[in-house]
């Protein structure tokens, strides 16, 4: 290769160390529209946590209660005047309905036969195992609010998050638990 070869080749290596400003500012544009195409996608993850975890939790729940359902029919559908009767679910004495569906760990039953709240909180802290908490009255996203109607209790995430209500509806007669408002599923 000729001198004046080398000098050029060795000028030009040596001009060419780095990317232009125009280069980088193209790198940068296209990162951004990439940026802003993904990132809704990545918001929506957050939506989607809480319907599958509502979704399973009512599963969960809906199992428990078929399987107390199941234990009261292997004791031969007991029912007795008066007080409920109770199976055992684990270490766990639950009290079944005449149908022998679960209606809580302690006989709080109203008067008029109806379930107490405390009923609602009684189901889902014993018979779910590692669930969230239950009560009748939490903070905001700290647990599940229980409430009572004449034939179901109803689970209502604390507050509102966004995305909606997340509720679980928990059937007494049957022990279905439906998710309802933004992860409406079946059992």
């Amino acid at each position: 290769m000729s001198a004046s070869k080398k000098r050029r080749l060795s000028s030009f290596l040596q001009h060419e160390t780095g990317f232009t400003l125009i280069e980088l500012v193209i790198v940068l544009v296209l990162l951004g529209i990439l940026a802003a195409a993904a990132l809704p996608k990545f918001l929506d993850l957050s939506t989607n946590a809480r319907t599958a975890s509502n979704r399973a939790i009512a599963g969960s729940l809906g199992t428990a209660g078929a399987i107390g359902h199941s234990a009261w029919l292997v004791a031969g559908s007991p029912t007795a005047t008066g007080a409920p009767v109770t199976v055992t679910l684990e270490t766990t004495a639950v009290y079944m309905n005449n149908t022998g569906w679960p209606i809580g760990a302690t006989n709080a039953i109203n008067a008029d036969g109806t379930p107490a709240a405390s009923n609602c909180v009684d189901i889902w802290n014993n018979i779910l195992r590692n669930a969230p908490p239950a009560s009748t009255g939490c903070a905001v996203n700290t647990c599940y609010v229980a409430t009572v109607s004449a034939t179901a209790c109803t689970y209502t995430i604390g507050g509102t998050p966004s995305g909606g209500p997340y509720t679980i509806i928990y059937t007494f007669g049957t022990a279905g638990a439906n998710p309802q408002g933004s992860s409406v599923a079946s059992p």
